[in-house]
C-alpha cells in the first residue's frame, strides 16, 4: 500500500509543475543558503490558481496520517476552492491543527484567518511572530505591516523595519519592495534602488517597474 506521506510528496510535486512564478526560493532558518521550500511553493501554486487535479483526496489521506504539511495545504484548498468573504470553518480547524503540531506555514495561514476579524488582530500577531521566527518570511513581512499601522500591536516603525529586512533577507520579495518604497519616501532614490532591485530578484515585479521607474527619472 501507498504511504499517504510520501503521496502528499507528489502532490506538492506536481502543483510545482503548474508554477509559474519566481521567488519560491527561501532561506529556511537553519541554512545559510536559499532553498527551494516546497510546500511555500506549492501554497503560493494555489492561491495563484493553479490546478491541483487529484490533489485533494492525496493531502486528505495525508493529513489523516497526521502529515502537518498535508493538513496545512489542505486548508489551502479549503480556501482556494470555495473563496467567500470568511474561509471555511473546515480550513480553520485544518490550520489550527497542523499549527499545533508545530507546521509554522500553518501558523501563517492561521493567522490570515484571525487578522481578517478585527477583535482577533493581537491573536494573529502572536501567530505571525511565532511563524516568522520559524522562517516564514511573509509571516515576518505581515507583522511588519501590523506595526507599521498599530493594529493589533503597537505602533512601532523600527520594528517594522526590522521585520521587513528580516523577511526581504529570507527571500520574501514584497517585503524588500515595501522597504524601497520607505526609502523613496524619505527621498533616498539610491537606496530605494537597492532594495527594489532585491524584490524584483525575488519575484515581486513591482519593484522590477520601481527601478526603471528611478532610472528614468535618474536621466531626466
Amino acid at each position: 500500500m501507498t504511504d499517504p506521506r510520501q503521496e502528499s510528496k507528489f502532490a506538492i510535486l506536481g502543483l510545482l509543475l503548474f508554477l509559474m512564478m519566481p521567488g519560491c526560493a527561501e532561506r529556511v532558518s537553519s541554512t545559510e543558503a536559499p532553498k527551494y521550500n516546497s510546500s511555500a511553493c506549492a501554497e503560493r501554486a494555489l492561491r495563484s490558481g493553479a490546478r491541483h487535479d487529484g490533489a485533494s483526496q492525496v493531502l486528505v489521506r495525508a493529513c489523516a496520517q497526521d502529515d502537518a504539511r498535508a493538513c496545512s495545504l489542505l486548508g489551502v484548498l479549503q480556501e482556494t476552492d470555495k473563496p467567500a468573504a470568511a474561509p471555511a470553518r473546515a480550513a480553520w480547524h485544518l490550520y489550527a491543527g497542523s499549527c499545533r503540531s508545530g507546521y509554522a506555514h500553518a501558523c501563517a495561514n492561521l493567522a490570515d484567518v484571525y487578522r481578517r476579524q478585527a477583535a482577533q488582530a493581537t491573536r494573529a500577531a502572536e501567530l505571525y511572530d511565532y511563524a516568522c521566527l520559524h522562517g516564514v518570511p511573509r509571516a515576518c513581512d505581515s507583522l511588519a505591516v501590523m506595526h507599521d499601522d498599530g493594529t493589533g500591536v503597537s505602533r512601532d516603525g523600527k520594528r517594522a523595519i526590522q521585520l521587513g529586512y528580516t523577511a526581504c533577507s529570507l527571500g520574501y520579495g514584497p517585503a524588500c519592495l515595501r522597504l524601497g518604497f520607505a526609502q523613496e519616501r524619505l527621498g533616498r532614490a539610491k537606496i530605494a534602488a537597492q532594495w527594489y532591485q532585491e524584490g524584483c530578484k525575488r519575484g515581486a515585479l513591482e519593484g522590477c517597474d520601481a527601478l526603471d521607474r528611478l532610472f528614468e527619472q535618474s536621466r531626466r
